[in-house]
């Protein structure tokens, strides 16, 4: 009898041990590669149509970016070019809250998350044997930072570019080990998506995320803008979307599988595939 109560007693610490890493969320650098198979000689037809997520979506984050057009054109001679155009900006501590201990806690930083860039670092390699290689046409690469959360808290993030001809929405999440759903396609979306804003999920994240740490070191940038007149838009107005006929998504990959930490997968269709990289910070 007293066996089974210990034995008892160490499940129920375990399980409470699991249940306080699942509510972690960690840090990953995200990396993928679209790419297109040449020479298919495959006679398969694609009759169905990938179901799109009915639920809400992300895009990546792209906050607008100003310049302060007054410090642009008039500073001493003594200041650089970037100090002066940048002087306004001043770190704001928001909290500090100091642990005695002497383990070193390193912050997960919401705010730098779903960035996209097409910078690749474990992928790398394999992105100029693709682009060497003759049965292969490269599309696409992309790499972000993102905290993986649990299957309820957890959205798809979805990206298309209408002149490359390609569109994915991918969901990362744990349920005791890590998961991804894939939905990418070859051709041009003419679906409805629910597309909702990324900083307010990101503000989510942020509130479980210093919930979970006794130190926390949060800040925001506290910019000190000049009158709205003063200051210059960075924009990209080119928009081809109008020229381009929406199509058919019957060249798909759906699929969910189980992820590990410092892997890379191949998910593929006889048409495309993509390649996936993700490794914890």
């Amino acid at each position: 009898m007293k066996i089974k109560k210990n034995l008892g007693l160490i499940l129920l610490l375990f399980n409470i041990t699991l249940s306080s890493n699942t509510n972690e969320i960690n840090e990953y650098n995200v990396e993928i590669i679209i790419f297109k198979y040449l020479n298919n000689q495959s006679n398969e037809l694609f009759n169905s149509e990938l179901q799109i997520p009915d639920e809400e979506i992300i895009r990546f984050y792209d906050p607008d970016l100003y310049i302060n057009k007054s410090a642009l054109n008039n500073f001493p001679k003594t200041n650089t070019f970037f100090l002066n155009l940048f002087k306004n900006i001043k770190p704001k501590y928001i909290s500090s809250k100091k642990d005695n201990s002497t383990k070193e806690i390193i912050n997960p930083n919401p705010k730098n998350w779903f960035r996209e860039t097409s910078n690749l670092n474990i992928l790398n390699k394999i992105k100029g044997q693709i682009i060497k290689n003759k049965n292969l046409e490269f599309i696409e690469s992309k790499s972000w930072i993102q905290g993986i959360d649990d299957y309820e808290s957890s959205k798809f993030i979805y990206d298309d570019n209408k002149l490359k001809n390609y569109g994915f929405y991918i969901k990362l999440y744990k349920q005791r080990f890590m998961h991804v759903e894939i939905k990418a396609f070859l051709g041009v979306n003419n679906k409805d998506t629910k597309i909702v804003p990324v900083e307010n999920h990101i503000k989510e994240l942020e509130k479980k995320v210093y919930s979970n740490y006794k130190n926390i070191n949060d800040y925001d940038l506290n910019i000190n803008y000049p009158k709205n007149i003063e200051n210059i838009m960075i924009t990209n107005d080119y928009d081809s979307s109008g020229f381009i006929v929406n199509t058919d998504l019957n060249i798909y990959i759906d699929e969910e599988r189980r992820i590990f930490n410092e892997e890379i997968y191949l998910f593929d269709h006889p048409d495309f595939g993509i390649i996936l990289s993700l490794i914890q910070n």
